[in-house]
């Protein structure tokens, strides 16, 4: 019970509709308590053999100690241990790039008797639930935008000077669908932002009846619990639309979780590039695959379980295509694992002499969409060749695979070796898949071009 509490006197009522003999269906209805806390609570009752008259004559406060299903607490000494390690790391855990898996590595450093990974984890979160409670909220659609940008912003190359610059990622959530806008622009300026949620408001066909922004300077001058000064732009902004600001508290995240959720989903990803649909380079060499990349960045494949293959020469932009691909899938709430093949197979490897293997299939398994780079660089070993068939065969069907390869796929069966594990495989990847075979001159050469061109022109 230690995650459904109830009142005492909602408790009574479950108890004497139950001893009146009402079904725990009905019990469920009539006093809005789930069918398994009822079941838990009645079973108690039987167990304890209880009558009407019993349950009378107790208080509340007896009846709480005798219907006190907390679990016994913790007396391993290791319990002290940890919970003064959380306590002097929690800290860590709101700096970007820290995980919970890095911080079980550095417990298991310094404390290499204490618990394993499950049972660290368990702990932390029962540590987490007593420190930091959190609240489930029910949002009402058309109710709330929620925007905001991303930490780290998106690498792009000047079609013109061939110079790499960096552009900002805002994303634009309504949180009783999940539907997402995600748009680059060059700057967090009010001018910027205000033309960000305007093309969102456009995008999703109408508007909110509140925006949720993040204290940034473009929507909050100055932050407050009560009383927060909104930028005049982006207030005359919201006027125009006539919609209210809300804007978040500071340093609470969970007050705009949704938009946080996807910036994380696009993190544990570990895209290679921070690529965007709309960033895609479609110059002339290109621009007859435009129309093809743009159908699979829809990510229409990914609900039909389709697979995706990628391939071409090196240098002509498949692991960024990949990438935005993969990008699109997480705006639109899908789960994605992005991988260089080699590496998956020899961590996959390392994974069978560690005991972690079945786990690390079963994450593979529940991503809708596998990304697999560089697939083919090197012919598979017959472990490697093992793995990829387990790892096929558990997503055949269910979820789906995106491949890129600088190798044709007709070559396919002599990178994989053995003749029946092939064509086991390939029957399984290419039925069915979404070919985009790339041509053309390589990206990074273009790009040296055009850099050496501006440097002569400079001198």
């Amino acid at each position: 019970m230690a995650n459904t509490p109830i009142s005492m006197s909602k408790l009574r009522q479950v108890l004497k509709l139950h001893l009146r003999g009402r079904s725990k269906l009905r019990i469920s209805q009539m006093t809005c308590v789930s069918r398994n806390t009822v079941t838990k609570y009645v079973t108690h009752l039987q167990r304890l053999g209880m009558s009407a008259a019993d349950l009378e004559q107790r208080s509340d406060l007896q009846l709480e100690q005798v219907f006190n299903l907390e679990p016994p607490a913790e007396t391993d000494p290791r319990v002290a241990i940890l919970h003064a390690f959380i306590e002097c790391n929690d800290k860590r855990m709101r700096k970007r790039g820290m995980t919970h898996s890095r911080l079980f590595e550095d417990y298991h450093q310094q404390h290499p008797d204490g618990f394993s990974t499950t049972a660290f984890y368990r702990h932390y979160r029962l540590w987490s639930r007593r420190t930091k409670p959190s609240m489930h909220l029910e949002h009402k659609a058309g109710d709330k935008m929620f925007v905001d940008f991303t930490g780290e912003k998106l690498p792009m190359i000047d079609p013109q000077t061939g110079e790499l610059v960096y552009a900002e990622c805002f994303v634009a959530i309504l949180p009783a669908s999940q539907l997402t806008y995600v748009q680059a622009v060059a700057s967090q300026r009010v001018e910027d932002f205000n033309r960000c949620c305007e093309n969102a408001l456009y995008y999703f066909g109408g508007a909110p009846a509140a925006m949720v922004p993040d204290n940034l300077k473009s929507a909050v001058i100055k932050a407050d619990k009560y009383e927060p000064t909104l930028n005049d732009n982006y207030e005359a902004f919201a006027d125009h639309f006539g919609r209210a600001v809300v804007p978040a508290r500071a340093y609470r995240p969970k007050d705009k979780a949704h938009v946080e959720k996807q910036e994380r989903s696009i993190k544990n990803a570990h895209f290679r590039y921070k690529a965007m649909a709309e960033l895609i380079d479609f110059s002339s060499e290109r621009q007859q695959f435009k129309n093809q990349i743009l159908r699979l960045t829809d990510c229409s494949f990914i609900g039909k379980q389709e697979n995706v293959l990628i391939t071409g020469s090196t240098s002509l932009g498949k692991s960024y295509i990949a990438s935005a691909i993969g990008h699109q899938a997480c705006t639109l709430g899908y789960r994605v694992l992005y991988e260089y093949s080699n590496k998956l197979f020899a961590r996959l490897k390392l994974a069978k002499a560690d005991g972690s293997y079945i786990k690390d299939l079963a994450r593979i398994e529940r991503q809708d969409l596998l990304i697999l780079d560089d697939f083919g660089i090197q012919p598979l070993d017959a472990q490697s060749r093992a793995i990829l068939m387990e790892v096929i065969e558990d997503r055949h069907g269910k979820r789906s695979t995106l491949f890129t390869s600088e190798v044709p796929v007709h070559v396919w069966h002599e990178v994989i070796g053995e003749q029946t594990v092939s064509d086991a495989i390939l029957d399984r990847i290419i039925h069915d898949a979404h070919r985009l075979e790339l041509a053309g001159d390589s990206l990074r050469k273009r790009k040296s071009d055009k850099l050496n061109q501006s440097n002569d022109s400079t001198n």
